[in-house]
């Protein structure tokens, strides 16, 4: 389980958890915050735990 606050591998950080779907099946959309450049975007659930930023690691655009 991941907690508000908690940061993925690659330094990106769960803000929220909304209630949002995602383009997933199960999931929904997290507020997330690059801890290296400060870039906000959203995120499916599911993909929390690997996901890059947009702006500075070339990671997919926002979910939301």
């Amino acid at each position: 389980m991941v907690d508000t606050g908690q940061f993925n591998p690659h330094s990106q950080k769960l803000i929220a958890k909304t209630s949002q779907r995602g383009n997933h099946r199960f999931a929904l959309i997290w507020s997330v915050e690059c801890g290296k450049c400060g870039e906000s975007y959203g995120c499916n659930s599911c993909d929390f735990h690997n996901r890059k930023c947009p702006a500075c690691q070339g990671g997919k655009e926002s979910s939301t």
